[in-house]
């Protein structure tokens, strides 16, 4: 079961699970869903303050992430990434192809 599925069923599910985690990752629909707030920043310290977590962290995707820790609210811009060049026969179809190429050793 992933995080957002355990997000929709509510912090109190989850909750004697995560105390005392030292590092919790989650994406902002998690935050919203479990913080009960529009405001990620809000929701993750309403998360925070039933939760016994030392950082909270919160991706934003393209945005960045943000960390909560002891109190403290700190933001990271999300970096662009070169994108990876793969080769036609690695790429995953969602038809099998008719014929797959040929390669000499």
């Amino acid at each position: 079961m992933g995080g957002t599925s355990l997000a929709k069923k509510g912090l109190d599910v989850i909750r004697d699970v995560m105390n005392d985690v030292d590092i919790w990752f989650m994406n902002s629909f998690e935050a919203k869903e479990l913080g009960h707030s529009e405001n990620v920043v809000r929701a993750a310290e309403n998360i925070a303050s039933k939760v016994r977590v030392r950082e909270l962290i919160v991706t934003l995707g393209p945005r960045g992430a943000l960390l909560l820790r002891d109190d403290e609210v700190k933001y990271s811009d999300a970096f662009k990434v070169p994108p990876l060049w793969i080769p036609q026969a690695l790429v995953i179809h969602s038809q099998p192809p008719t014929s797959l190429p040929r390669y000499s050793t």
